[in-house]
Parts: C-alpha cells; structure tokens; sequence
C-alpha cells in the first residue's frame, strides 16, 4: 500500500568544493524526497512547463469524449465502446474451437482485469460469467462447427446483447424502457463490430503468422489451404 509507505526523509549531500573555485561561489546542494515543498514543486514544473511551451508552443490539452446523447433530454447512453471488454469470448472460441472456451477465456479475462485493480472491483468477474455466456451460446448453436465471419459476428453480437440486458437490470433499473432498448442497440453493435468482427479479423492475423498452427485455428486453416491447392 503506497500511502502507508514510510516516508522519505531527506536526503541532502553538499557538492564537494572544487579546487580553484573562487571563494565568492556558492556550493549546490542536492536533496532527495517524496514530500517536496509547494514551491519547490512549483520551481521545477516551472522549468518544465517553460521547456515545453519554448519547443512545442502553448500547452492547450483538453479530454476527449465520444457521447451518444439523446437529443431531447441531454443525457448521454453509453454501449458502444462495451465491445471491446468481450472480444476475449469470441476470440477463444474461434482459436481453441472447443465446448466451453468462449466462457472459459472471456472469465479469465475478467478475472486478470479484477487482480489488475479494475474499478468495478470483484463484480467484474460476475461480468464475465455472463458475457462469456452469450459468445458461448452461439457457438454451441452451432454445434462447435462453424468459425466463420457470420458465427463470430454472431457470437460478439449475442455477448454484446447479454452484457447491455444484465447491465440494464443490474446498473441501470431507473432508466425508462426506451433508455434500455437503446443501450441494448447500442451494445449489440458495439459487440458485433468490436468483439466478433475483431475477433475474427484477430483470429485471421495470428493465423497468418503461423502463431496459431498447434491449435485448432491452424490445423483448420491448414486442412483448408491443403485441400484448395491442386493436385
């Protein structure tokens, strides 16, 4: 834990005086510590910031957001950025193409995500219980039999449609009903696009590189390049 870390006291070592420097010069000090003065803060960003604006002009950041907004009330409806947190489903799927990998990669995405610090803390493991079960569906839908474009956009679309309902009737149990269709909409397409779109695009770089030839994907891209070359 950073802030019951003990801290620093500082450290300060004099310069030794060089001969022949004249007497008139002042000796520099060197201090080293975790809890600098306001204004020695202020001192050495002044410096920076004076660096900075001589070389690259005037420092005029500002943050940059997309926003679906509803155009009568203002208030924004989020989803379409929601893509890119269940790639990891349709991507198991389409690399290991076996029962239960879709959940199984989509859950131990959620899980690392937890033990990384996410800010939605332990419940995101729950998220992805229940976003790996959308993209396992389809592919069970399937039998296990397809990995085409159509089956991974359908599987990011069905885990986009699951994240956005839960979501809804976890996070979301104030909106009105047409806030909650639209944020359903929103998170199907931001799962087709993101997450079965990606994945299979993904799915079909890393097969290229030849990465994936001891799994599932390979050994199926290999059967397929083989059996298109003539005899």
């Amino acid at each position: 834990d950073l802030g019951k870390a003990p801290r620093l006291a500082p450290q300060v070592r004099p310069c030794p005086r060089k001969a022949g420097r004249p007497p008139w010069r002042m000796d520099a000090q060197i201090a080293v510590t975790d809890s600098p003065a306001e204004a020695e803060r202020e001192t050495v960003l002044r410096g920076l910031i004076a660096f900075n604006t001589e070389r690259a002009g005037p420092l005029e950041m500002r943050p940059l957001a997309v926003i679906l907004r509803d155009p009568g009330t203002g208030h924004p409806l989020g989803g379409l950025i929601g893509g890119a947190w269940l790639i990891a489903g349709p991507l198991g799927g389409l690399i290991i193409r076996k029962p239960g990998a879709a959940l199984y990669c989509e859950l131990v995405a959620a899980i690392i995500s937890a033990l990384l610090g996410s800010s939605f803390g332990l419940t995101v493991i729950w998220s992805g219980l229940y976003q790996g079960v959308g993209a396992e569906l389809v592919f069970l839908l399937f039998a296990y039999r397809r990995f085409d474009l159509p089956v991974a956009l359908l599987s990011g679309l069905a885990s986009g449609v699951v994240m956005a309902v839960m979501e809804n009737i976890i996070y979301n149990p104030e909106w009105t009903m047409d806030y909650k269709l639209v944020y359903v909409l929103c998170g199907a397409v931001s799962g087709l696009v993101l997450a079965g779109l990606g994945a299979w695009a993904l799915t079909r770089g890393l097969v290229a590189t030849g990465v994936l030839d001891s799994v599932a994907a390979g050994r199926d891209a290999r059967r397929a390049a083989s059996r298109r070359r003539p005899a």
